[in-house]
């Protein structure tokens, strides 16, 4: 019988994302070679990805396979989870990743061994296509074996030989014999959900590499986004705007709009599950990019991480809330909880902290010392922090400025009213909002 390899799950970002959807590879002595499959179509997938307030994600993803030859083909399938990064994580030549737990795949109802590999991974335009490497260990070597000016951080791999750095993944991979006709697969996994400055999680979930399945698609397709109650959950729809995403009991809230910042434009579904699930479900998918699903940050975040906002006002100037993102005759925003407003009446502004215009409050446990100006050494005139369990206090923006100290580094520093006192605080220490929601 034949040996390939298919089936590509990765995970990646900051700490640990994922990545799924099964392409197509040949092993060889624990070396994984892409390759497309000509006999094997995906004729059904039902992915589940559930996130939970123990920064952990869980997936459970159910393929029905269709082996439309006449003989059994046995099939190597993989799970790639890319190196954690900007983690110190040791390197493991094992090919075990830190950050994975729970991995089981079961076929046609029967739980099935896996081993690991390590492999090196090229990504294509803008990260949608991906390609694995087989890695001789012999000749790499990783983060904490060169010189940091080599390699600065744990994801990457070097080869002096070859004088090369590329990116790297641990494999899960394990035999798996397609009988003639349908056959089931089915994944599940637990894994560290990545962050960021902008996210307070992060799911990246490749889906292109179904496209090297023998069908060039997914016939039958259902995505299905569980959360706890109180989670929101972002996803650029571009793929999915053929018809709108569901609750699946009605518990879940779902807004679906286009975002126009003016730094960009794109349409979002933005989803509270609510404890329950929210789902799509289409035929003849064809995967044409990935996705990424996100906290509600992803909309809600100021464009480049410069303190300004939009903020709908009505004729009056009075503010309806934050601009989230419209829709054809409605503005979504944010006040106390999410809305819509009629655009008939309301219009979005710029609010910017250079103008002296929004809400600051202490950024998490931090202690914030205001001082009278921005020189060194400037009296502390007070001292804000958020006592644990207190709604926090936001205070009056009165400016923003980006200051140059006497050894040419700049500084950014807020301009805030504390009671009657006025004073300055440096950026880092406060977040900055355009309206007051506590």
């Amino acid at each position: 019988m034949q040996r390939l390899l298919s089936s590509i799950l990765f995970l990646l970002g900051l700490v640990c994302g994922m990545s799924a959807n099964d392409g197509v590879f040949y092993s060889n002595g624990g070396m994984l070679f892409p390759l497309t499959e000509s006999d094997i179509s995906v004729s059904r997938e039902v992915l589940t990805i559930t996130v939970g307030r123990d920064d952990h994600a869980y997936v459970d993803v159910s393929y029905e396979f269709l082996n439309g030859s006449d003989s059994a083909k046995t099939v190597v399938m993989a799970f790639e989870a890319d190196a954690p990064y900007n983690v110190e994580e040791h390197f493991s030549k094992a090919g075990v990743h830190p950050y994975i737990s729970d991995f089981s795949v079961e076929m046609n109802g029967h739980s099935l061994p896996y081993r690991n590999a390590v492999v090196a991974i090229d990504y294509g335009k803008e990260g949608s296509e991906h390609n694995s490497k087989p890695v001789n260990l012999k000749e790499w070597k990783t983060y904490g074996e060169v010189p940091d000016s080599i390699m600065p951080h744990g994801s990457m791999i070097y080869n002096p030989r070859l004088d090369t750095i590329v990116s790297y993944g641990y494999g899960y991979y394990f035999d798996a014999t397609f009988l003639p006709g349908k056959n089931t697969v089915h994944h599940t996994y637990r894994y560290h959900m990545s962050n960021n400055v902008v996210n307070r999680f992060s799911i990246p979930y490749w889906l292109t590499p179904a496209m090297r399945w023998a069908n060039r698609r997914i016939d039958d397709f259902t995505l299905r986004i569980k959360a706890d109650i109180g989670v929101g959950v972002c996803l650029e729809d571009s793929l999915f705007m053929s018809h709108p995403f569901t609750s699946a009991d009605g518990a879940g809230q779902i807004y679906s709009f286009e975002r126009n910042t003016g730094y960009y434009k794109k349409h979002y579904t933005l989803a509270f599950p609510n404890g329950s699930a929210i789902e799509w479900h289409g035929k003849n998918f064809v995967p044409s990019k990935d996705i990424e699903l996100t906290s509600e940050d992803e909309v809600l975040y100021p464009s480049y991480g410069i303190p300004e906002d939009l903020v709908v006002i009505d004729a009056a100037g009075t503010e309806a809330g934050r601009y989230v993102g419209e829709t054809a005759d409605n503005f979504l925003v944010l006040a106390q909880d999410y809305g819509l407003v009629p655009k008939d009446g309301h219009r979005k502004v710029e609010y910017k902290a250079e103008k002296g215009q929004g809400w600051l409050v202490v950024s998490g446990d931090n202690v914030a010392e205001v001082r009278m100006n921005t020189r060194p050494g400037s009296k502390v005139i007070a001292k804000l922090k958020n006592l644990w369990g207190d709604i926090p206090e936001a205070y009056p923006c009165l400016g923003y400025y980006n200051v140059r100290g006497s050894d040419g580094l700049y500084s950014q520093w807020f301009k805030l009213r504390v009671g009657k006192k006025t004073g300055y605080v440096r950026a880092e220490a406060m977040t900055w909002s355009a309206i007051n929601t506590y």
